[in-house]
C-alpha cells in the first residue's frame, strides 16, 4: 500500500521541542464528521483542570457559526482560537507551536495530517476510525480514543 506523500516543507523542517505549553492544534475542515463540536465537550473538561490550556482550530467550513456559538457557551472564548482557512506554511508552524494534533473525527481515510504532524515529532489524540490506527499506534505515537467520546 502507498500511502500519501507530504509536502517537503513538512519533511525538510527543523526539529523543534514539544513546547510546555498546553496548546493543542486541530486541523481540519469545520463540518460536522471532523467533530470539533465534540472536542470543544473535551476541551471545556480539560480546561477545568488546566486553566491555561489553548485549543486552536486552524480551518473553516460551514459549522463556523455554530462552533464559534459553543465556544461562547463554553466560556472558552479566551481559551480558543479559530484561524479560519490557512497555508501548508501555517498549519506547519500551528503544528509546530502545539503540544499535539487532535483528530476528533468520525469519519475519515488517511489523514495526511497526521503524517504532518508525525514527521514534526508532534503525537497525535485521535478517533479509531478508518485508517488512523494505521498511522498512530496508540500509547507510542500519540492516542485513540473511540470516535464520540470525550474523555
Amino acid at each position: 500500500v502507498v500511502h500519501c506523500g507530504l509536502d517537503a516543507l513538512f519533511l525538510d523542517a527543523e526539529t523543534t521541542p514539544v513546547p510546555a505549553e498546553q496548546r493543542f492544534v486541530c486541523v481540519g475542515r469545520l463540518c460536522e464528521q471532523k467533530g470539533q463540536l465534540m472536542l470543544l465537550e473535551a476541551f471545556a473538561k480539560l480546561v477545568a483542570k488546566y486553566p491555561q490550556a489553548h485549543l486552536v482550530l486552524a480551518g473553516d467550513g460551514e459549522m463556523r457559526q455554530e462552533i464559534e456559538a459553543r465556544i461562547a457557551q463554553l466560556k472558552l472564548t479566551d481559551r480558543t482560537t479559530i484561524t479560519g482557512w490557512i497555508s501548508e506554511a501555517q498549519v506547519r508552524d500551528e503544528i509546530r507551536k502545539a503540544r499535539a494534533l487532535v483528530l476528533p473525527s468520525f469519519a475519515e481515510s488517511l489523514p495526511v495530517v497526521i503524517m504532518e504532524a508525525m514527521a514534526l515529532r508532534r503525537p497525535v489524540i485521535s478517533t479509531y476510525v478508518a485508517g488512523i490506527p494505521e498511522l498512530v499506534r496508540d500509547g507510542e505515537t500519540g492516542w485513540l480514543v473511540p470516535a464520540g467520546s470525550i474523555d
